[in-house]
């Protein structure tokens, strides 16, 4: 059983994040230093490579609804709400994808 990260490596990879520029959650902070087992170096440069991944991944300024329109109309997709940072919550129902009418690479 694994058990949460001591809020003294909380505080320093709070604080490495902060000087890179990034306020990153709580939450998320603690995701990666469990799964680092609470090495604070470690746990940073994850959150870095990640943070620089979804930067070529994901399209500058996010993903617009009218590239997920189809998405949308068809039901395979759509907004559950909003977490508790006002992000919408998007579930995807991957049962109603048919490759053959669009491919999601």
């Amino acid at each position: 059983m694994s058990t949460s990260p001591s809020s003294q490596a909380m505080v320093q990879l709070h604080s490495i994040m902060q000087s890179y520029g990034y306020d990153i959650d709580q939450l998320t902070l603690q995701r990666y230093l469990q799964f680092k087992n609470e090495n604070v170096k470690l746990a940073a440069a994850s959150i870095l490579e990640t943070l620089e991944w979804r930067k070529t991944f994901i399209p500058a300024g996010g993903i617009s609804p009218q590239s997920v329109k189809n998405e949308l109309q068809s039901g395979k997709s759509y907004i559950f709400g909003h977490d508790k940072s006002n992000r919408p919550c998007v579930v995807i129902r991957i049962c109603k994808h048919f490759r053959a009418k669009r491919r999601l690479e």
